[in-house]
Formats: C-alpha cells, sequence, structure tokens
C-alpha cells in the first residue's frame, strides 16, 4: 500500500466512523476496519486477540476482567471506550473502584507474566487515541484524533510495525526542515546582494 492509498484509506476510515462509537457492539469491528483497511493486516486472526482473559485474585475470590485488544507482535494493548467516555477521566469498575482506561490498563499489566508486557499502552473512544509508552509510564500520551487521521495516520503505525517510531507529528520534522531553509535563504541573498555589489562596482569602473 502507498503512502497515497493510505491516506485515502485512512480519510474513509475516519470519515465512516465519524459519531459512531458503541464499546460493547463496535469495538471489534471498529479495530479490525483500521488494521485490515488502513495499516493492510492480512491474516488478523493471527495477529490481533479480543477479550483476552486474565484473572484478578482476592481473599476470598476470583475475579476473571478482559483485555480488550491485545497485539503480541508489537507488543500493543489497547482499551477501548465508548465515544460518549472521555479517556482522562475515571470510570466505575465492576468492583466499585473508580480507574481511567489507562489506569484500567495498568491493572491488567500487573496480572500479565513479564515476557506479556505491553510497549504500548492505546486508550481509545472511537473519535480519539491517547498513545502511552511503558518506557515512559508517567509522561504525557501522544493524542491522534479521528477528524486527522488521513494526515497524522502514520503516527499509529507503530500498532502494525515494530520498526515505527512515527508517533511524533511530521511538524517537528517540517520546522526543523524549514529552519535549515530559512538559513540557506538568508545566506542566499546575502551572497546574491554581494554580487549586485561587485558588478555594480565593476561597471562604474568602467
Amino acid at each position: 500500500m502507498t503512502q497515497t492509498e493510505q491516506s485515502k484509506a485512512a480519510k474513509k476510515f475516519s470519515e465512516d466512523w465519524k459519531d459512531k462509537g458503541y464499546e460493547k457492539g463496535e469495538s471489534q469491528k471498529f479495530w479490525l476496519d483500521l488494521l485490515c483497511n488502513v495499516f493492510g493486516i492480512k491474516d488478523f486472526a493471527n495477529f490481533v486477540y479480543f477479550e483476552n482473559q486474565i484473572k484478578e485474585k482476592f481473599t476470598d475470590k476470583t475475579i476473571t476482567n478482559f483485555i480488550d485488544i491485545y497485539i503480541p507482535s508489537t507488543k500493543v494493548m489497547i482499551e477501548q471506550k465508548s465515544i460518549d467516555k472521555d479517556l482522562r477521566e475515571p470510570i466505575r469498575q465492576s468492583d466499585g473502584t473508580l480507574l481511567n482506561p489507562f489506569q484500567q490498563a495498568r491493572k491488567y499489566i500487573s496480572g500479565l507474566p513479564l515476557s506479556q508486557h505491553p510497549r504500548w499502552v492505546v486508550t481509545s473512544n472511537f473519535k480519539s487515541f491517547l498513545v502511552y509508552d511503558m518506557e515512559n509510564p508517567n509522561g504525557e500520551p501522544e493524542e491522534i484524533l479521528l477528524e486527522n487521521l488521513e494526515k497524522e495516520y502514520y503516527r499509529l503505525s507503530f500498532i502494525t510495525d515494530q520498526g515505527s517510531v512515527h508517533l511524533k507529528k511530521e511538524l517537528e520534522v517540517s520546522k526543523k526542515a524549514g529552519d535549515i531553509i530559512g538559513e540557506i535563504y538568508i545566506i542566499w541573498t546575502a551572497l546574491r546582494a554581494s554580487c549586485f555589489c561587485k558588478l555594480w562596482e565593476l561597471t562604474n569602473g568602467e
């Protein structure tokens, strides 16, 4: 898939899912659509796992929790919420505790073997993606909006590509490139002025 094709696919995806988002009924369709049609995953049955069980043991009982989405090859855990949920605000859990989606994911991580700990945690409410780098779990997440996916789809490429480090916006790269071009322009302007002055001196000297 070329970048142009991927951008078009991302645009269609964002248009198809605008104002939609019921956690229980549409989460799997949402992510399969994104993975297969935007990022080109073909063998999704062996790539992504839904509703993985994880046991939480208490003194008098054991509770079964479910990890919404887990991708072993890229070590990505995804916690999906409905469109009306604020991803940064706490939500009441089945045991009565209040946790935001990222805190909920961290709770699940604590029950996994170390080899299965994710590198990335993504929380989503269909209209927004918050991405947490577990190399810096206390840092601020990167946010990608569904409405901007046509231009910023590459920021989610780490979900399917182990080698991707393109989470930061290309704006930072563009700014550096712009600074360099600006410096080149200043030098070129100075050289041009110098040449004109030299030409004027030679012409007047004649």
